[in-house]
């Protein structure tokens, strides 16, 4: 599954709590242990690194018009320029089991009074999480090899930082729908051709970091049932995209499913991350959190 602005609603609402970059902030429980029951009945849990990026913006870009013009969003920039970035998570508990997520964070943007964070791809690492991205949410998920390496041997005089090593191609577009509106899995055939798609269909994209242990801010002896936060947000998953409440105005042409979000943290850490980025211009201060809950609520009773 895509939780695309988790990063946003951590960096606004976490950042007043640091001083100093790679500084540790353990977060006590404001409530007891959280689980997958009621109003949220899908929990995920793990660890997430953003690196944010500044991103040219692109009017032609076929995503932006299908993704956010087509929905009345409008794309928040100055000097044509946006926040975007990376956003990579790893889970070690979902509906679908362990799995790892890319995604390609590429504006800042704003609808119905409320601010949020666009994402417009998401790769994932497990067929089985593909499929319930699409079925359950309407999430265009692709599948890739996802490799955050655990094991990389620190630099001489420092720990290795985090980076993307090998990003995915910029050169698809997965958004196609079926005539009801659903995702449509064979976006490949669309682009390739029915002949092309078997060929397609095995140049799974890779996608490569390093330094993910530095994603493990908690120590083993840390109390893992402890969490912070609680944050409540909305959710628009068929163009994965995260606001922030509240939601100000709504039209009668409004067509975007909304859901809740709960999002908790135990732990988390300014990271040096450099200044390359495959998304633009790098800003070199990352956001590392551990220990993270992301559950998901059901449709909110009104569209975005």
């Amino acid at each position: 599954m895509y939780i695309i602005a988790l990063a946003l609603s951590c960096w606004f609402i976490f950042s007043d709590g640091f001083v100093a970059a790679n500084s540790k902030l353990s977060l006590k429980s404001s409530s007891m242990f959280l689980s997958s029951v009621g109003d949220y009945p899908q929990q995920f849990t793990g660890r997430l690194w953003f690196s944010p990026s500044l991103v040219k913006i692109d009017p032609s870009n076929q995503i932006v018009r299908d993704q956010l013009e087509s929905n009345q969003v409008s794309v928040l920039s100055f000097l044509g320029y946006t926040l975007g970035g990376v956003v990579a998570l790893e889970y070690d508990t979902s509906p679908v089991g362990k799995y790892k997520e890319y995604v390609t964070m590429s504006a800042l943007v704003y609808k119905s009074g409320a601010f949020g964070q666009w994402g417009s791809r998401l790769y994932v690492s497990e067929r089985k999480a593909e499929e319930i991205c699409q079925s359950l949410w309407g999430i265009p998920a692709e599948l890739a090899n996802i490799d955050f390496d655990h094991f990389d041997e620190p630099k001489a005089g420092g720990n290795e930082r985090l980076q993307v090593v090998v990003a995915p191609p910029k050169d698809k577009i997965a958004t196609a729908t079926t005539e009801t509106g659903k995702p449509s899995n064979d976006f490949l055939s669309q682009i390739f051709g029915n002949n092309g798609l078997s060929k397609a269909a095995n140049q799974i994209p890779s996608i490569q970091l390093k330094g993910w242990k530095n994603t493990r801010v908690l120590k083993k002896t840390d109390d893992e049932d402890l969490r912070w936060g609680e944050i409540p947000v909305y959710w628009t998953p068929t163009i994965k995209a995260l606001w922030t409440p509240p939601l100000l105005s709504s039209n009668k042409d409004s067509s975007l499913p909304l859901y809740k979000l709960r999002l908790s943290a135990s732990a988390l850490r300014l990271h040096w991350s450099g200044w390359n980025s495959p998304e633009g211009l790098g800003i070199p201060i990352g956001l590392v959190v551990d220990n993270v809950s992301i559950e998901i609520g059901t449709r909110h009773q009104r569209d975005l």
